[in-house]
């Protein structure tokens, strides 16, 4: 057994040492494993210390959620007076998260386990640090105080502009608020508030990354069988995060893909004149979109 009291401090310090000798989470192919950081969860912990109300669309399987358990659990272990809340959109995915937190308690070893003043399902209080950390839906999460507000899947919780406005007090005092969704259309409260960040019209700093930064998610071959697996609507959205609506999947986007820069250059041309876009003069706006992406 290593030094206790260094070995503690030193994980206090360094959240990236901690996560890397302690943290084992369950993964749905490989079983408990290591838990790997990759490079956008690095500079997702960037932003989680430096920002206050952040929010950032979650690409399918990119290991967000996970990630955000984690931080919180560094957070109630070594740091004092944390009260950390989850919002999810079902009681069932808010007992979810708290395994999450279960499993990676049961693989720390006796000494460096933290002793728990509560254990229940939907909240976890460490006795040592006198921080929390609780998983609800957002009529069970009213009232509360918190230093950590984070809102998973957003776009998909209903009446979220409602909960929200019950739970921005809590927060407006000093907490900080963290919004992370795979995106769910348009016309929702995600979707308006991650547009509105990006205008600068409200407090939300906005984080990005690309599926192409995880390494199991950049071959061809994986890319060709999910896109085969969730549409095209699903692929835009779940995994490229574009915010899609309801009449984008009418109109065959494989025919834009098929055009030269020249001819979607002409098309576009043809577009600015009008007022109120078609269908597919939609398709085409988001074609050119998609190519300026991927060149960047």
């Amino acid at each position: 057994m290593p030094n206790a009291l260094q070995e503690l401090l030193r994980c206090q310090e360094d959240f990236f040492y901690f996560v890397d000798k302690y943290i084992k989470i369950n993964h749905p192919a490989r079983g408990v494993i290591p838990f790997q950081l990759y490079d956008y969860q690095k500079r997702l912990f960037k932003f989680y210390q430096e920002e206050r109300y952040g929010i950032s669309i979650k690409f399918r399987q990119g290991g967000f959620t996970t990630f955000s358990v984690v931080y919180a659990l560094w957070l109630a272990m070594f740091h004092d007076n944390q009260k950390i809340l989850f919002l999810s959109k079902t009681d069932r995915e808010a007992v979810h998260m708290g395994n999450i937190v279960d499993l990676m308690l049961k693989m720390f070893e006796p000494w460096f386990s933290p002793k728990l003043e509560k254990n229940q399902e939907h909240i976890k209080v460490f006795s040592l640090t006198n921080s929390s950390i609780a998983f609800f839906t957002p009529d069970a999460a009213r009232g509360r105080s918190l230093t950590h507000l984070f809102i998973d899947e957003a776009a998909f919780i209903p009446h979220i502009e409602k909960h929200w406005k019950a739970l921005y007090p809590i927060v407006a005092s000093g907490g900080k608020v963290f919004v992370n969704s795979t995106v769910n259309g348009v016309g929702n409260w995600f979707e308006q508030t991650y547009h509105s960040a990006e205008k600068g019209e409200n407090n939300f700093k906005i984080f990005k990354s690309n599926y192409k930064e995880h390494p199991d998610y950049s071959n061809p071959e994986w890319v060709k069988k999910t896109r085969e697996a969730l549409g095209e609507k699903g692929w835009l959205q779940e995994v490229e995060g574009c915010f899609v609506g309801s009449l984008a999947i009418d109109y065959p986007l494989d025919v834009f893909k098929n055009l030269s820069n020249n001819e979607l250059v002409r098309k576009l041309w043809a577009i600015f004149p009008e007022k109120k876009l078609k269908v597919e003069q939609h398709q085409v706006l988001y074609e050119a979109s998609r190519r300026l992406y991927n060149q960047n």
